[in-house]
């Protein structure tokens, strides 16, 4: 199978997904431009009332926010976190806090440093997944993403993690927390799946995922351009 047909058909089985909770996709688009996708999705009250928003002062940093401040609940520091931040052509995104840890190290290895785990949100143990970018004067440096999730026979944390050594424009990686609805909800298990990024207009990629995913369960997208000489740019896809 070539790589357009198997990207086609994991983007299908993207759309047939109910909950594939939050995602990660990373790439180039056609132009050859570096690209990154985050999602948020949720099936409680207080996972869906969130938004994805800029920081003011801080160019390229993404985080998540309460979209209804009255009746909030939940967890905050599971909940509300900067979901992605650049710095010394470094760019990182992650569905928690240690988008901090490995932006201050610059490294993603900080994450088995300094003993990070998956979420304690007993009884899903939501894994965390992160993936960063080094880029400079035009040349991928490097593309890596890591999954830590709960072992199957513990309470050990599996520390998950991949190298890309180069990828085509028009395509891109994609992990995320969850494989699909359940009771609890099973995490993402196998290596990244290619996924088609088939235009070059950051607001065509956000509509084409936020089309992808399911409108009930759907909370905010982001999608993030890097170009080789120039400042990056978001476009934002909420809910609320």
């Amino acid at each position: 199978m070539n790589a357009n047909t198997q990207a086609g058909v994991n983007l299908h089985g993207l759309l047939d997904n109910p909950y594939p909770g939050r995602g990660i996709i990373m790439g180039r688009n056609p132009d050859g431009n570096l690209v990154q996708i985050y999602w948020v999705m949720g099936r409680s009250e207080s996972s869906r009332n969130r938004v994805l928003e800029t920081i003011p002062d801080k160019h390229g940093w993404l985080r998540t926010n309460i979209a209804k401040q009255d009746g909030y609940k939940g967890d905050p520091s599971l909940l509300i976190y900067n979901a992605m931040a650049e710095e010394r052509n470094y760019y990182v995104v992650s569905n928690g806090t240690q988008t901090d840890a490995v932006i201050a190290n610059d490294n993603i290895d900080a994450l088995e440093y300094d003993n990070w785990e998956y979420e304690p949100d007993n009884p899903n143990f939501t894994p965390r997944i992160t993936g960063v970018i080094r880029y400079k004067s035009g040349n991928l440096i490097s593309m890596r993403m890591m999954i830590l999730r709960k072992s199957p026979f513990g309470d050990k944390c599996d520390r998950w993690g991949i190298s890309f050594g180069e990828v085509a424009p028009g395509f891109g990686y994609f992990i995320s927390t969850y494989q699909g609805d359940g009771n609890p909800l099973p995490s993402f298990h196998g290596e990244p799946l290619l996924m088609p990024i088939n235009h070059t207009d950051p607001a065509e990629i956000a509509q084409m995922y936020w089309s992808a995913l399911n409108k009930d369960n759907r909370v905010s997208l982001a999608v993030k351009i890097i170009p080789p000489d120039g400042p990056s740019k978001i476009q934002i896809i909420n809910r609320h």
